[in-house]
């Protein structure tokens, strides 16, 4: 079963809310249809009763988000949006290098060609340079087999409510299969790790676009978001468990992002403290800040490739 929210309402407009309203709307209708004394205080009375429960429904829900802030940050997610009305509306026009669309279709071929343009060509001489530097790991990961047990772990722990890819298979059923399809996902992902070739049919994704920042007609300022098949994400979380055993000890103590156990508040704690350190002993602190546009958005995949055999990730991955 599957329950069909309305989108267009805020989320503490519950059903008792909505069947307050359509109360209201058939006092209405009898009112319009003979307009007396008692029908008018009656579509009155129920004004003000559900002005008062949308009220109460409404510190309701702040009181649930604020009790589960840790636990659902999604339901404060959702108030967000609610609040600011953060959805582009269809029927903006959007432009890219000179060029505009209306329709979807316009539309679509107008973000690909955004979103292919930032992608930049291999450059494969700094590939090559790297190759100069000597391995970081003297333990080689050359071959993976991936067991039922990490298999059936990754689909245990799937989040029901994400979106399904263009399979559309969706993760409640993988996550409440996961005894039966662990079999069958580790002896395919088994065989695409000893081949050394990923399905053709787990690359491909639903792209969307979502904005960012600033106007909501240039095309620069969405950014895509790509639905794959929850399977290559089960695959992909088995590999990055292994690779991050492998790679792990290997990098710096002062990398927080994307590592295990390490966050914001762990990164903004160890850079106050040593500033700190350095106004005791009256030294000058001096803070550099990068932000890279759309990092991920153009990973050059030999440099990437070149780094992980630097890391003794051996060609076996890039057959």
């Amino acid at each position: 079963m599957k329950t069909i929210r309305d989108t267009n309402s805020p989320p503490w407009i519950d059903r008792e809310v909505k069947s307050a309203l359509r109360r209201k709307y058939r006092a209405l209708r009898k009112y319009c249809e003979n307009k007396t004394v008692q029908r008018k205080l009656k579509l009155r009375s129920l004004s003000n009763e559900i002005k008062k429960l949308v009220r109460q429904k409404h510190r309701d829900y702040l009181l649930k988000i604020e009790g589960s802030l840790k636990e659902n940050p999604k339901l404060f997610w959702n108030y967000h949006k609610a609040i600011l009305h953060h959805r582009p509306g269809s029927n903006t026009e959007i432009t890219f290098d000179g060029k505009s669309a209306k329709t979807a279709a316009e539309k679509a071929e107008l973000f690909n060609a955004y979103f292919c343009s930032v992608f930049t060509s291999s450059k494969q001489d700094k590939a090559r340079s790297l190759q100069m530097y000597p391995m970081r790991i003297n333990t080689e990961l050359s071959e993976i087999t991936l067991s039922f047990n990490e298999v059936r772990d990754c689909l245990f722990i799937l989040d029901p409510s994400k979106a399904t890819g263009p399979d559309g298979i969706p993760a409640r059923i993988l996550k409440e299969c996961s005894e039966q399809i662990a079999p069958s996902l580790c002896s395919l992902f088994n065989h695409s790790l000893r081949a050394g070739r990923f399905p053709s049919e787990w690359k491909s994704a639903d792209v969307t676009p979502v904005h960012k920042k600033d106007l909501l007609e240039p095309a620069e300022n969405y950014r895509p978001i790509s639905l794959l098949p929850i399977a290559s994400k089960v695959m992909e979380h088995c590999v990055c468990n292994r690779l991050y055993s492998h790679v792990s000890q290997s990098i710096t103590s002062l990398q927080h992002g994307f590592m295990r156990s390490c966050s914001c508040s762990l990164q903004l704690l160890s850079v106050l403290h040593s500033i700190g350190e350095a106004l005791d002993k009256n030294k000058q602190t001096d803070i550099l800040y990068f932000d890279f546009a759309k990092a991920f958005d153009t990973v050059d995949h030999a440099i990437l490739i070149e780094k992980l055999k630097w890391y003794s990730v051996t060609s076996f991955f890039f057959q």
